[in-house]
C-alpha cells in the first residue's frame, strides 16, 4: 500500500521508482530520526544505489507519547477496540503523527520531516479494518477512507513537496 501511495505523489517527476525489499534490523528507539537514518544507511548497503524510505512515528499525548517509533507492532497487536478502551476518559483525543522521508546516496543523508496534528474519533469508520486506521482522523477524514480511495492526507504534502523540491534542485535539470 505504501509504494503505491508514493507512487501516486512522486508520479510528476522523471524518475524511476522501485520498491525494494530489504531485510534489516530496525533499531529500537525513542529517537524517530535516528531510526529511520541507520534504517536508510542500512538499506544502501545492500542496495548500493540511492534510495529513500519512509516512516511515520506516532504520539498520542493523553497516553504520554505512547506508541512512539512502535506503531507498526503496536497495530498488529491493538484493534480499534482497543485503541478506544485506551481512550476512555481522555478529553484530549490529539495524536500527532511525525512523517520522515530519508534520501542517502551513501556519501550524504537528507531527512525531510512533518509533524502532523490528527484526531482519534470516538467512532470507528464503519468499513474500516480493525485498527487505529478506522479510529485517526487528518484534514476531517479517516485514515481508512483516504487508503480505500487512493488519496493523500493533505496535510502530508508540505513533506513531499520538499523532499520533491530537492530532487528535482539535485538530480532533475
Amino acid at each position: 500500500m505504501k509504494y503505491a501511495y508514493v507512487k501516486n505523489i512522486l508520479q510528476d517527476l522523471p524518475i524511476l521508482l522501485r520498491k525494494e525489499a530489504v531485510d534489516i534490523d530496525e533499531i529500537q528507539s525513542d529517537d524517530n530520526e535516528k531510526i529511520s537514518r541507520k534504517k536508510a544507511h542500512d538499506s544502501f548497503a545492500i542496495i548500493q544505489r540511492p534510495l529513500f524510505v519512509t516512516d511515520t512515528y506516532w504520539s498520542i499525548p493523553a497516553l504520554n507519547g505512547f506508541p512512539g517509533a512502535y506503531m507498526k507492532e503496536v497495530n498488529q497487536w491493538l484493534g480499534s477496540g482497543d485503541f478506544l478502551n485506551l481512550m476512555q476518559g481522555k478529553s484530549d483525543r490529539t495524536i500527532v503523527a511525525r512523517d520522515v522521508i530519508t534520501y542517502t546516496d551513501g556519501q550524504s543523508i537528507s531527512l525531510f520531516t512533518i509533524d502532523l496534528k490528527g484526531t482519534l474519533a470516538e467512532v470507528p469508520y464503519s468499513d474500516g479494518p480493525n485498527n487505529i486506521d478506522s479510529i485517526l482522523q487528518f484534514d476531517g477524514k479517516y485514515i481508512a477512507e483516504y487508503k480505500e480511495n487512493n488519496l493523500i492526507v493533505p496535510s502530508e504534502m508540505a513533506c513531499w513537496n520538499n523532499f520533491k523540491i530537492f530532487l528535482r534542485t539535485e538530480f532533475i535539470s
